[in-house]
């Protein structure tokens, strides 16, 4: 099963950043955004296969998008983000190894691997 708890925390921790300047991030990181995303919902495809309930799902869900507040997305960018990990989400094809917690580790690797893309696009501030 996908340990949320220890990934939770490892998100809290990622959270601790200041907002930086506001803008339509999705558009200014189209591609890794979009990257983002489609990880975002092959792990909720993947909480779900593995037996997690719906508020994990959707806890988990919060605290991915909530790693991107540092690029403040507007409402519009997190409508975007959330349409994309939907899509990847219906889409996904879990499978047993992603219930490991080597599995989760990788996926959240993946995760944050996107998320840094998402910096490097827009500056280490967030700006560009």
């Amino acid at each position: 099963m996908v340990r949320v708890r220890p990934v939770a925390c490892l998100l809290a921790v990622l959270l601790s950043a200041p907002p930086a300047l506001a803008g339509p991030m999705t558009e200014r990181a189209a591609a890794p955004a979009r990257a983002f995303a489609e990880t975002l919902g092959y792990v909720l495809a993947a909480i779900s296969y593995c037996g997690g309930p719906p508020a994990e799902v959707a806890q988990f869900e919060r605290h991915a998008l909530a790693m991107l507040a540092k690029y403040t997305p507007d409402a519009a960018d997190r409508a975007r983000l959330r349409d994309w990990a939907e899509g990847a989400r219906q889409r996904a094809a879990p499978h047993g190894g992603d219930c490991t917690d080597r599995g989760g580790q990788a996926l959240l690797g993946q995760l944050l691997e996107a998320r840094t893309k998402i910096a490097e696009t827009l500056g280490e501030s967030g700006q560009r």
